[in-house]
């Protein structure tokens, strides 16, 4: 039965797609032949349907990764939060791009392109593709840590897939204009940059307070010292540093990442709260420590990153960023890329602490 269900379905998407057809040249240098025009799709992997909102694109939608069908309190992502929908789109297969082929051939109405970002694990590209006889398109999303020119492309890769090319060059625009005005904004300030640290950053769960980034873009962005990246190695997202090392930097300013607050007597706030080395550093006693969104949440959340820049130029540096209310700008931020305000949700997500001194006792 199952075999004649993968027959019929593959037959049944073999024969739907459109005799004319164009190439695209997919993140892995692979040429793909897609339908002249497609309206259904299914993304594949961490931040693929991420960008694939940014693009407007979410009526294309016909099946979604395991993830998305979980309640957005659980894993607070700005589009699953603008659009719940996506939990009642039929399944394709479990996140972090380990797809079925059954499930996805068993779509109806049948998706024309598989969008598909890169990944160690799960079914590969091509093999996906001869699974279920389907074009399948790879993008990488990269970060704005260094890898900007990749998401990018994965933009303007995933734009052109689905006929949006205009709106992937506005989303593009309009990063490049955020990050060139707090920048502007940093360069014209007259306070000395002061030495920083973000704690806390979850990685693959609830982490310690000695978890960070090492090449943090708010910092980046704002001219600060973050003090994790001496010596820290040039394509490191993520790091841990001894936490004597931390006492012995002493930061005038903490900041705690709030992925860190869905851990149970484990994570960054739970040391701050406990540890008595922690509690003697100076941004803890002088009431320097503020909460920011995650960064990073099925990969990079871009509207977080930069309303966390925002925030944290209002705290490091007031002359220039004194006009800037911080939870207004981050609803900007998300309705401009998912299409609605989400930082309610957020802040209800993370016990009220987004953008607020958190307290220690």
């Amino acid at each position: 039965m199952k075999t004649i269900l993968h027959t019929a379905a593959l037959l049944a998407a073999l024969t739907a797609a459109p005799a004319q057809a164009r190439e695209i040249t997919d993140a892995l240098g692979r040429t793909v032949d897609i339908p002249d025009t497609v309206d259904r799709v299914i993304c594949s992997g961490p931040g693929c349907l991420r960008l694939l909102t940014y693009l407007g694109a979410t009526e294309m939608v016909v099946g979604v990764d395991e993830i998305e069908t979980r309640p957005s309190a659980d894993a607070p992502r700005a589009y699953a939060i603008a659009h719940p929908e996506f939990r009642d789109l039929p399944l394709i297969g479990q996140h972090r791009g380990r797809d079925n082929p059954e499930l996805i051939l068993a779509l109806d109405p049948a998706p024309q392109v598989i969008i598909k970002t890169l990944s160690s694990i799960g079914v590969g590209h091509d093999d996906l593709s001869n699974q279920t006889g389907l074009p399948v398109v790879a993008v990488d999303v990269g970060d704005l840590a260094g890898e900007s020119a990749a998401f990018d492309s994965a933009l303007r890769i995933m734009g052109e897939v689905v006929g949006r090319e205009a709106r992937a060059e506005e989303v593009i625009a309009f990063i490049d204009s955020e990050i060139a005005e707090l920048s502007d904004r940093a360069a014209r300030s007259t306070i000395e940059a002061p030495g920083v640290f973000l704690g806390g950053v979850a990685f693959q769960g609830a982490q310690g307070f000695n978890s960070t980034e090492p090449f943090y873009p708010p910092f980046d962005m704002l001219g600060l010292t973050n003090l994790a990246s001496d010596g820290a190695p040039g394509n490191g997202r993520h790091s841990v540093v001894a936490r004597e090392q931390i006492v012995a930097w002493d930061p005038e300013i903490l900041f705690l990442d709030l992925g860190t607050v869905r851990g149970q007597d484990v994570g960054g706030l739970y040391e701050l709260r406990t540890d008595a080395a922690y509690q003697g550093l100076s941004a803890v006693t002088q009431g320097n420590l503020w909460g920011v969104l995650p960064n990073t949440l099925y990969h990079i959340e871009v509207g977080s990153i930069l309303a966390n820049a925002w925030f944290i130029g209002t705290v490091t540096r007031p002359d220039t960023f004194g006009d800037v209310d911080p939870v207004a700008r981050a609803n900007e931020i998300e309705t401009f890329l998912v299409g609605a305000p989400v930082f309610d949700a957020f802040n209800a997500a993370y016990d009220g602490l987004v953008f607020q001194r958190v307290s220690v006792e």
